[in-house]
């Protein structure tokens, strides 16, 4: 089968299924209806998954690896570095865009129970190097600063307003969304607790912010 036609019939049965279960639980969905809603055969669909949870996890697996080339793409566009604070500004813009273009899948991520594995897998991707620049601020100028706390915590509040988002049925533009992101991180401020080696992140405007 050739590459462009796997790739028509990946997105048609994801699209087939995004569409189900606007109207349908997922444990009561057949391969069979899926199929059929997608315009291609069992068989075909039994090249690509195992069986619908199969399903359901490919699809997690496969956005998370565009995110990452659309994170990859901005960083080039800009250069290949994320030098200034617009540089990172556009990439997190970027990644609110291509959001917004699937917001039918990010509403199921969240809303939909066969999508439970999507938080984990996001958040490994944003824990798995501790310069991602999804939410890279300068922590650097800190001294005694606890990445791997930092990390987590700021994973944490990129799935928070990734959620908001979802839940306000994506009221504010990508630009509005990564502009306020980027705000929170950059307003982000330190106290650090030396006898335990745990950053305290105090927000300075927490609620100052209009999405």
């Amino acid at each position: 089968m050739g590459n462009s036609k796997k790739i028509r019939s990946k997105i048609a049965f994801r699209n087939a299924l995004l569409e189900l279960l606007k109207t349908n639980l997922f444990d009561s969905l057949t391969v069979t209806q899926i199929s059929d809603k997608a315009g291609y055969s069992k068989q075909s669909f039994y090249i690509y998954y195992e069986d619908k949870y199969d399903f359901c996890d490919k699809i997690i697996d496969e956005e998370v690896e565009t995110v990452k080339n659309v994170v990859q793409d901005a960083i080039v566009s800009r250069g290949g570095h994320l030098k200034t604070v617009e540089d990172i500004r556009y990439m997190r813009t970027q990644v609110f865009s291509h959001i917004y273009d699937n917001k039918e899948l990010y509403y199921a991520f969240f809303k939909q129970p066969c999508f439970s594995n999507f938080v984990r897998k996001f958040m490994n991707y944003l824990l798995e190097d501790e310069q991602l620049p999804i939410f890279l601020f300068s922590y650097k100028d800190h001294e005694n600063v606890n990445v791997m706390y930092l990390n987590y915590i700021c994973s944490y509040i990129h799935i928070a307003h990734l959620n908001y988002w979802v839940e306000t049925n994506f009221r504010s533009s990508p630009e509005k969304m990564g502009e306020t992101y980027s705000r929170l991180m950059e307003d982000l401020d330190f106290i650090t607790f030396e006898d335990i080696g745990t950053t305290y992140i105090k927000q300075k405007n927490l609620f100052d912010y209009d999405i």
